[in-house]
């Protein structure tokens, strides 16, 4: 991620800016790397007993496997049991010198740890403290199940995401990746942003929150535009690609979009004639 104007000889827009990263797996890392990209300081706080999950997956043995690299480069990492009284005192010093903390622990595990909003305001008001979660917390109005855990299958199917996909009369299908992770990691990211922005003019830190089950809503924005209108129902996907879009393939290996459909000499697909 090179912004405009910047490149390796350009000052990153981030310097200066000192991240402590409490997250594992996937939304919470892909969001701290987005801004370890962007030039902060991002400080990850491990378990001492095997780390962020992910440098055991898909069965390469403990390490820097392939699946952890792909959400923590450009970071620091340091062992702190948070479980423990000591820990949980470095974890506090460690937040009195920083800007942001992510974390993206189930619901009631950070205020055990003395990791939660409340707790890190009283020892720097000016902390950014952001929250991932699978629902939701208790409270911020998120939804009916705040406060229970997730993940994204879970999230792509309760949010409605895995109907947009699959094959007439076909069950519903996970999209390819993991999409609600992701967006909940990039809408953490925004937020955390807004909230440093907004601390200029204030002075003081701010709690961001956001979750995998409003990321999927969030990424259905287009396809729930028309369920407002009386008898509507959403039409089966194309069967020819997937899409509950007017789309056709064109030629080997390639599918074009095109509103509103045209004939064509291609064998009456959706392309202009001019390709």
């Amino acid at each position: 991620m090179i912004p405009a104007g910047g490149g390796s000889q350009g000052h990153p827009p981030l310097a200066g800016v000192r991240i402590l990263d409490l997250t594992q797996v996937m939304a919470g890392p892909w969001c701290t790397q987005l801004l370890a990209d962007l030039g902060a300081d991002v400080v990850k706080i491990e378990a001492p007993a095997g780390g962020d999950q992910t440098r055991q997956s898909f069965g390469t043995g403990p390490g820097d496997n392939p699946a952890f690299r792909a959400v923590n480069r450009n970071k620091r990492s340091v062992a702190i049991d948070l479980k423990s009284a000591a820990g949980q005192q470095v974890l506090h010093r460690m937040a009195v010198a920083a800007d942001v903390l992510v974390e993206n622990f189930r619901p009631g595990v950070a205020e055990r740890l003395h990791a939660d909003a409340a707790t890190l305001h009283r020892v720097n008001d000016r902390l950014v403290v952001t929250s991932l979660s699978g629902f939701g917390t208790t409270g911020d109005g998120s939804s009916e199940l705040a406060g229970r855990p997730g993940f994204d299958l879970i999230a792509q199917a309760m949010t409605g995401l895995m109907s947009v996909t699959g094959l007439p009369g076909g069950d519903p299908v996970k999209t390819g990746v993991p999409i609600t992770d992701l967006a909940a990691g990039m809408f953490a990211a925004i937020g955390i942003l807004a909230a440093l922005r907004n601390r200029d003019t204030t002075g003081r830190g701010d709690h961001v929150r956001t979750s995998l089950y409003q990321a999927g809503l969030a990424m259905l924005v287009w396809d729930r535009q028309p369920t407002g209108r009386p008898g509507w129902s959403r039409p089966p996907p194309d069967p020819d690609t997937e899409c509950s879009r007017p789309t056709r393939r064109c030629g080997p290996g390639t599918a074009r979009w095109w509103w509103p459909p045209t004939t064509t000499s291609c064998g009456g697909c959706c392309c202009p004639p001019w390709v």
